[in-house]
């Protein structure tokens, strides 16, 4: 991000401003006489033979900072040779020190820039600084002066040469540094900000106030800054504001010593994560040691921020935080990395503090999430500490490999511990299905004995979803019992609320289509009835979602890698054009069907039981489970035309996932098949979809296993028609001289069947809405009364973004629709969104 925000001319900005007042002071090049006491006008004698090293003092810091060479110490002890000649050989009228008008007429007669410009300047900002850092007057520099910076410099010198070895580091430019370097720089810049606070602190405090737009005028004056965007000055103060508090524009004398510190071990700081992260694809592996120090060390650093902000108010505010994001993202786009940008971020940043980083529970949630304090800082540590732990206790496992047999790992988490990070490792490893990833981060599905080994880079990420996912579930839960803190479980309502609340952050990321408002519901859903850990109680544990976000992932990646495949041929591509809202070109449905079930074993080989069942199958079947697929995962159903988009077979890799978890968590005998008896053990997992399904028709467990029946024997669920309500009754008696079972096949169609009922119960929602409010509603959208028009648009599943279109075309609806016909009205709605290629993108409507 610095690279992103400051572009600068050469070399290293930030140390030539440290030494630019002492080369000012210095004379860059020496002289024989400077204005004698008793001159009347310009008299100066430039000597060739004075110290040389001077004349390429700025070449020479600019080199050091690219490659380290040469040395730092010897062009320190040059200048402070300099600055002493120049002290002994020049005289000012004052005869106690050198006016601003002196220097600068000094520089322009010696030293004349080379664009023409004049001197005049900077030497005037060089003596603010002046000002600002030794006290003293702004339109001179004293003897005494002088002699405070070259003691200052000769403190600096040693921290400097130390840094000599690792100058790549300090801009982010060098590759491949090894991250002991980048903590030896780190270490030094540590060092040269004490000095630099300890000087502050020595000096008279009695200093004016010293702007930041000063600092990058200077910058720029020097020639160190290609030129002051609007952007920099912005970063630049919210920088200054969060680091030190205080005015975001004014840096005054009190808060010098804790900018110097704070900037030097932000830039440590952020040397250390680009060097010891970014550089390494294993660092939490191969780095654990360091990469804890350097967490531990930018918590220090958010502490002492949030101490000096809390003399003021209650933590860092929230408004700090957000003038840094909006300085960080692009102007235009708002972008600031990886597709996210800054109104997603911000609008994150209270939903951390107030429930993550302090909890639903807490009466004061809402006034926490304005602050970050110290209380969230310590929460935080806490989970990354248990983070820590859990990663050591893998990595004393595996030792110096990569990959070990699962039996192995299992039995060396299993010794009776009931709680920390070694018994909730042990947890996941023996409730349930062991989350095995391969480096295509797929989760395999598959008997236990025959699984493949468990990579140490697999569990990495195990441990890592099982501490993020503890630390969510306690923040949201709204639970305050003890028992539901220790082991946290969400109910649907609140992981529905952490769906809103990260939705933006899923869209900007490509990883949620914009049309899905319901997914929430679908993953508290799935992860109650899929997984392996599945138990349909009323919350869903930990271990549950960890899974789920392990088949969604893993199944996302898959089919991105496989539609992307596709599209290299022309002839896939729909005809006329179109994209999805992943902004992908759709594929004709014909291409789909022939790449991927022509494929289909290497797509899916991580679940062989699948694989074996479908290649065994009768041509007959398997074309039923092809059709099957398309009616689970796609937005509309099964359809032999309409173009298959990427977020459809984002849908279906899943759900594949899913009929081959039901048949491995319930088939006790191993026959690829439940029978009469496993199905039964299989239906209290079911039953709170079911009581859903049945939208208050379903609330006896006689019911519930009623339509459980009908949807294994039938594959369809019942309609509210009155012939399969007459059905249903009769399957009621019918079914006890039934003999139920389960294939593959009838699982796919049984997951089809909630995704049919879905829109079913959508469509009655919409309908039963429409008719209570018919006398008001044609109304209502005649005048575009907008809270009817979102009521509405919600009930369509469009986004936001499909507003103001979606007004028109509701408002045209409501003046056709003759009496204000509510099925009519439906229809046609639904037909406006369907055919209108503007509402593909942004509307759903079942």
């Amino acid at each position: 991000m610095m690279a992103k925000i400051f572009t600068f001319k050469r070399g290293a900005p930030a140390l030539l401003a440290i030494f630019t007042f002492a080369a000012v002071a210095g004379g860059l090049g020496g002289c024989s006489y400077f204005l004698g006491s008793k001159a009347k006008t310009l008299n100066i004698e430039f000597k060739q033979n004075t110290e040389e090293c001077l004349s390429h003092f700025k070449e020479n810091v600019t080199l050091w900072a690219r490659t380290g060479e040469p040395r730092m110490g010897p062009q320190i002890d040059c200048l402070v040779r300099g600055m002493d000649q120049f002290s002994e050989q020049t005289v000012g009228r004052s005869g106690e020190g050198w006016s601003r008008s002196e220097l600068s007429g000094f520089f322009d007669v010696y030293f004349p820039s080379k664009s023409g410009a004049s001197a005049s300047e900077w030497v005037e900002e060089i003596l603010k600084i002046k000002q600002s850092w030794f006290g003293g007057y702004p339109d001179r520099l004293t003897r005494g002066e002088l002699n405070r910076v070259k003691e200052f410099l000769l403190r600096l010198r040693p921290h400097l040469d130390d840094l000599s070895p690792y100058t790549g580091a300090l801009f982010f430019s060098a590759d491949g540094l090894e991250a002991e370097a980048a903590i030896r720089a780190s270490e030094s810049l540590a060092k040269i900000g004490d000095v630099l606070a300890s000087e502050m602190r020595n000096s008279d405090f009695r200093r004016p106030a010293y702007d930041v737009d000063s600092i990058l005028n200077l910058l720029l004056k020097l020639g160190m800054l290609k030129n002051k965007e609007a952007r920099l000055l912005a970063f630049a103060e919210a920088a200054k504001g969060i680091l030190v508090g205080g005015s975001a524009r004014f840096i005054v004398s009190s808060e010098w010593p804790t900018f110097f510190t704070s900037v030097t071990r932000a830039w440590g700081i952020a040397i250390r994560a680009k060097f010891i992260a970014m550089s390494n694809d294993q660092w939490l592996e191969s780095e654990i040691d360091a990469t804890e120090s350097l967490a531990n060390d930018a918590l220090d650093l958010l502490m002492s921020m949030v101490a000096v902000h809390s003399l003021r108010s209650n933590g860092i505010p929230v408004e700090r935080i957000y003038a840094v994001i909006d300085a960080m993202a692009d102007e235009k786009s708002k972008e600031i990395y990886w597709g996210l940008r800054a109104p997603t971020v911000k609008d994150l940043v209270p939903k951390v503090l107030g429930k993550i980083l302090h909890g639903n529970t807490k009466s004061d949630r809402d006034q926490r999430a304005k602050f970050l304090g110290s209380s969230q800082i310590h929460l935080l540590r806490r989970g990354l500490q248990d983070w820590f732990a859990g990663q050591r206790e893998i990595l004393h496992v595996f030792g110096e490999r990569k990959l070990l047999p699962v039996a192995e790992v299992k039995a060396s988490f299993q010794d009776g511990k009931t709680s920390g990070p070694r018994a909730e490792i042990a947890h996941l490893l023996t409730h349930g299905r062991v989350l095995v990833r391969d480096p295509r981060a797929r989760l395999w599905i598959m008997p236990e004995t025959k699984l493949p080994e468990i990579s140490l880079r697999g569990m990495t990420l195990i441990n890592a979803l099982r501490s993020a996912v503890s630390l969510i579930f306690r923040g949201y839960t709204h639970d305050p019992r003890p028992q539901t803190l220790r082991f946290p479980s969400l109910t649907k309502a609140e992981i529905v609320e952490i769906y809103w609340d990260i939705r933006e952050l899923g869209l900007d990321l490509n990883l949620i289509d914009v049309r899905s408002t319901a997914a929430g519901a679908r993953t508290f859903l799935e992860s109650s009835i899929f997984t392996s850990a599945s138990t349909g109680r009323p919350r869903v544990s930990t271990h549950e979602i960890i899974e789920w976000f392990h088949v969604a992932l893993g199944g996302s990646f898959i089919a991105d890698d496989v539609y992307d495949s596709w599209l290299m041929d022309e002839e896939c591509q729909a005809v006329p054009l179109q994209t999805d809202v992943f902004k992908k070109p759709k594929i004709t449905a014909e291409c789909f069907r022939d790449k991927f079930w022509s494929n289909f074993s290497s797509y899916v080989e991580n679940l062989p039981g699948l694989v074996a069942w479908y290649e065994g199958a009768p041509e007959e079947t398997k074309a039923e489970f092809r059709e099957a697929l398309e009616s689970a995962g796609r937005a509309k159903g099964f359809d032999s035309t309409r173009p298959v988009d990427s977020s459809e077979l984002r849908s279906m890799v899943p759900i594949l996932h899913y009929t081959e978890n039901v048949i491995m968590n319930h088939d006790l005998n191993g026959d690829g098949l439940l029978d009469t008896d496993e199905v039964w053990m299989a239906f209290p997992t079911f039953r709170g979809l079911l009581q859903e399904m049945g939208a208050g028709h379903a609330d006896t467990e006689a019911m519930q296993k009623t339509i459980f029946s009908y949807l294994l024997t039938f594959g369809v669920p019942p309609s509210s028609s009155w012939l399969d309500l007459a059905s249903v009754g009769v399957w009621t008696v019918g079914r006890f001289l039934w003999r139920e079972s389960a294939d593959r096949l009838k699982i796919l169609k049984l997951i089809g069947a909630f995704t049919i009922a879905n829109r079913q119960k959508k469509q009655m929602a919409l309908l039963k809405h429409v008719k209570a409010q018919k006398d008001v509603l044609r109304t209502q959208l005649s005048s575009s009364d907008p809270d009817a028009v979102n009521r509405l648009s919600d009930f369509f599943g469009c986004g936001k973004i499909a507003n103001p279109d979606f007004t028109a075309v509701v408002r045209e609806a409501a003046e056709n629709s003759d009496a204000f016909d509510p099925a009519a009205f439906v229809t046609q709605v639904k037909n406006a969104l369907e055919n209108q290629r503007r509402f593909d993108l942004v509307c759903e409507p079942f």
